[in-house]
């Protein structure tokens, strides 16, 4: 896949209303593995500037508060493309469904891997380059959709 960092969307940029925009933060307090929604607009300025998020692609977080959680992985579930902001990186390719990729990122298997990547004590980062370094399997994408179709029926709720 081909790695394409954020640019900047600051908070004073967030907007209550505009076009979506995903900022770094909310993929750990609002996103779990993908986003149905965008909670953030923005202008369209601030739109047009930044870089695009299109449907089905994934997002991964650069910077975080521990080693653990960095690397975390939402995919973009809406039709339609999202700005993101900085200390993003988007993981865009065709061979790939966004929910099967979110999935194998943030496994325990590519964890270790994101752990072990990550510098900083206080504020930890993830770059690019490391990130780029993940092994993961890639079945193709038939076999990716069974899996996400396994795993759907595997977490459905229990019902009597």
């Amino acid at each position: 896949c081909i790695l394409v960092r954020g640019s900047g969307i600051k908070r004073a940029d967030v907007t209550s209303t505009g076009l979506p925009c995903v900022r770094y933060g909310e993929l750990y307090t609002t996103y779990a593995t993908s986003i149905a929604s965008a909670v953030s607009r923005t202008n369209e300025a601030v739109f047009n500037a930044s870089k695009k998020l299109d449907p089905d692609e994934v997002l991964i977080t650069l910077t975080g508060e521990n080693n653990i959680d960095i690397g975390r992985a939402v995919f973009n579930a809406t039709e339609s493309s999202l700005a993101y902001g900085g200390d993003l990186l988007a993981l865009k390719g065709r061979y790939l469904r966004g929910d099967y990729l979110a999935m194998a990122i943030n496994s325990s298997v590519v964890g270790s891997q994101r752990t072990k990547a990550s510098t900083g004590n206080i504020i930890v980062h993830l770059s690019a380059a490391r990130a780029s370094q993940f092994l993961l399997p890639i079945p193709p994408l038939a076999e990716q959709r069974r899996i996400i179709d396994c795993a759907r029926h595997i977490m459905q709720p229990i019902t009597n």
